[in-house]
């Protein structure tokens, strides 16, 4: 099975890139990374974002949620949607960790946008809290990505196949070289 895409016959070790939307090798070993929709394998932590953030869009369109709550109220409930994904490193089920990355876009997405909503931009107090509020976002922000990364699932470890890209997965574009 050869691995190559149409447009990826220009280097002869084009196999070796990681697809497009996918960031991640799409063999077995890696199928808790990758969501496979309609014939694209997509990342699965990516795409948990990216509807997270869509669902909050939607939140925001057809409710009054921003406006029956506080800010201090919506930064609480983005906090209890973001703890999930503290978990999810240590947490493979794939299906765990795509709801906890969903709910990790819409914390993000309810928190900045509360920002944005919620904040009398002509108050220079108000002002202030909304800086407050960003550099809390970007440390904790900064913490998860060093925790996640500390705490990394490498399926190509111990992998009795190779490792990407030589491995068994690759096997007829390695022989072609």
């Amino acid at each position: 099975m050869c691995l190559h895409e149409a447009g990826d016959t220009v280097s002869p070790l084009a196999f070796a890139r990681l697809r497009r939307f996918a960031h991640h090798p799409t063999c077995y070993r890696h199928d808790h990374h990758l969501v496979r929709v309609l014939g694209l394998e997509l990342c699965l932590g990516c795409t948990g974002l990216f509807l997270g953030v869509i669902t909050g869009f939607g939140i925001y369109l057809t409710t009054d949620f921003f406006a029956s709550f506080q800010l201090a109220s919506i930064w609480a409930i983005g906090i209890a949607l973001y703890l999930p994904t503290l978990a999810q490193p240590r947490v493979q089920f794939w299906s765990f960790k795509l709801i906890s990355r969903t709910l990790l876009g819409v914390a993000i997405f309810i928190m900045l946008s509360s920002l944005v909503l919620k904040v009398d931009w002509f108050s220079p107090k108000e002002v202030g809290i909304a800086i407050i509020g960003l550099a809390i976002f970007e440390i904790t922000r900064r913490f998860t990505l060093r925790y996640r990364h500390s705490n990394k699932d490498d399926p190509c470890r111990d992998c009795p196949h190779g490792v990407h890209p030589f491995c068994l997965h690759h096997l007829d574009d390695l022989k072609a070289l």
